[in-house]
């Protein structure tokens, strides 16, 4: 593990520095594994807040990335065409497999609105108007809530693609999916693919959503954390930090004597 080379905390910027210890937690994780099995569910575009989006260049990286919207599969799809180790499916994913309404910004108003408010996409319209409201406190828009649209995706329970897609374990499971987390946790038995880590999305504010979600995860055998927006839940023992590496994030550096330089005569 080369230690200079990962990720430190950033002062006084106690998000970001969150954001970084994830980064910190995924470079460690990467250093230590020979191969590495990621779900993601809600992938996007694939590079919008995407933790993942530097492994795919690694051979030993192997992924099943799942998307419901058309434009940003689309755009998923382009990104990964050259790389055989990612299976693409183009589906939501529920508890109950079916067709599904999915909200989402009209591109109509893409200029009027933040780049981050762009990559949502939801299952629930209220989540839709509550961000075009949050994106018009912070930057003065004018977004109108007539900006929603809506289209109909296909929708699956998450056994059925790992099934399809011969995955029986995986180390990795992210899921964004802007409030359907926990229909997507029930659409299949996390404990079967004895994850080390998980990264589920849970920014809404609501008490028994992060109840749910820490209490699938820790039914699969994870340790789960708050770590910003997200929930990162460990498997014990899985991934080893030295302890210089800890102190390398917290920018520490080690100590050296000072060389006295003599005066000249």
């Amino acid at each position: 593990m080369d230690i200079q080379s990962l990720p430190t905390a950033i002062p006084d910027r106690p998000r970001r520095s969150r954001l970084a210890l994830l980064d910190f937690l995924l470079a460690c994780f990467d250093a230590q594994s020979d191969s590495v099995q990621v779900v993601q569910v809600g992938a996007n575009d694939g590079k919008l807040d995407d933790p993942i989006l530097p492994y795919w260049s690694k051979p030993h990286w192997k992924g099943v990335l799942i998307e419901p919207h058309p434009l940003y599969f689309s755009a998923l799809a382009s990104l990964h065409a050259a790389n055989p180790n990612v299976t693409l499916v183009n589906a939501a994913v529920s508890q109950v497999a079916g067709s599904m309404t999915l909200y989402h910004l009209d591109d109509t108003y893409s200029g009027a609105y933040p780049g981050w408010l762009r990559g949502c996409a939801s299952l629930d319209r209220g989540r839709m108007v509550a961000a075009i409201d949050r994106a018009n406190r912070k930057t003065g828009a004018n977004v109108p809530h007539s900006a929603v649209a809506e289209t109909t995706v296909a929708a699956r329970r998450l056994d059925e693609i790992l099934t399809e897609t011969g995955v029986s374990a995986a180390d990795i499971l992210v899921i964004d999916v802007e409030g359907h987390e926990r229909s997507v946790l029930d659409s299949f038995d996390p404990a079967r693919l004895e994850l080390s880590l998980a990264i589920v999305e849970c920014n809404a504010g609501d008490p028994a959503e992060q109840d749910g979600i820490v209490s699938d995860l820790s039914a699969a055998g994870l340790v789960p954390y708050r770590l910003a927006n997200d929930i990162v839940a460990l498997r014990p023992g899985r991934v080893t930090i030295p302890i210089e590496a800890m102190f390398h994030f917290n920018n520490l550096v080690p100590l050296t004597v000072q060389e006295t330089v003599e005066p000249n005569p």
